[in-house]
């Protein structure tokens, strides 16, 4: 004979319950969820040689993005390492005006997860240059995460 605490845990016995719902009531379904923002990202490897660090130049190849006209996006994290053996930095250009500077030691990586962003408006251009010593070469691993919302 069951005790009456094991029946009160019995869920045979919840599972065979019928349902509050009346007969031929519709079914409530959950709506799908629209994602609200779209996760967009700047990868890969890419060469430069310094010009001067007053100077900075576009990698190569070139980086760019592109605001899409009914989108805004927001600049959420930058990952990046430098193969050279002299401080460089990154200058993210926002419609031909610098808007973030990312400086990279030596042999260095970082990673800067942005606390604040801003909204960068549609139709936007954003370009990521290179500051180096003059003549140094070398190769900058990028990952740069976007959001469009």
């Amino acid at each position: 004979m069951p005790s009456k605490l094991s029946a009160l845990y019995d869920f045979r016995a919840v599972a065979e319950r019928p349902s509050r719902r009346a007969r031929g009531a519709p079914v409530r379904r959950l709506a799908r969820e629209v994602p609200l923002e779209t996760p967009r990202f700047i990868q890969g490897v890419y060469s430069f040689e310094g010009q001067g660090l007053e100077r900075p130049v576009p990698l190569r190849p070139a980086i760019g993005y592109t605001v899409p006209r009914d989108k805004r996006a927001q600049l959420i994290y930058l990952r990046a390492g430098n193969s050279s053996a002299e401080l460089i930095y990154l200058l993210l250009v926002r419609d031909g005006q610098p808007m973030r500077y990312f400086p990279i030691g030596a042999k260095a990586a970082i990673h800067v997860p942005l606390v604040i962003v801003e909204d960068i408006h549609p139709e936007s251009v954003l370009e990521l240059s290179v500051g180096a010593p003059e003549g140094v070469r070398g190769l900058a691993t990028i990952d740069i995460g976007l959001a469009e919302i």
